[in-house]
């Protein structure tokens, strides 16, 4: 909540911010929490937005019919976000995009596998046994 006094003579107006946390607030860190809590807050609105407007289809699903059933559809939205996200910085993913082929393309790919292929036991047991390591870019 933001309460701004009048203007003084010759100086800005001040501002006062209500802070709701756990953590003890004092003069020499009320800078840093503000600016922590508004780089949170800005980090939720973005990934929200993202949801809802680029292709996830975030919306008010099962709102009326279940509570529970609302929030496993969140969940799993939520993880389906960040799957993407990993996959998309990882540097193994990186190498498939050049020339005109985009992240969308190499996700159509992989559903239209996921819905018509065939996975042989062997190689994924194989793969299982493997350690791998993700790397970010």
């Amino acid at each position: 909540m933001e309460v701004v006094t009048p203007q003084r003579k010759g100086r800005p107006p001040s501002s006062r911010f209500v802070h709701l946390t756990n953590l003890t607030v004092t003069v020499s860190t009320v800078r840093a929490l503000s600016h922590t809590g508004r780089l949170r807050w800005t980090i939720e609105n973005e990934g929200f937005n993202t949801q809802k407007h680029l292709g996830y289809g975030l919306e008010h699903k099962y709102a009326r019919v279940s509570w529970q059933a609302a929030k496993n559809y969140y969940q799993c939205l939520q993880i389906g976000h960040l799957l993407n996200q990993l996959t998309i910085l990882s540097t193994t993913f990186q190498v498939h995009l050049h020339g005109q082929m985009t992240c969308q393309h190499l996700w159509e790919c992989l559903m239209a596998f996921l819905l018509e292929g065939y996975l042989r036991r062997h190689p994924l047991e194989v793969l299982r046994q493997c350690r791998i390591q993700i790397r970010l870019i």
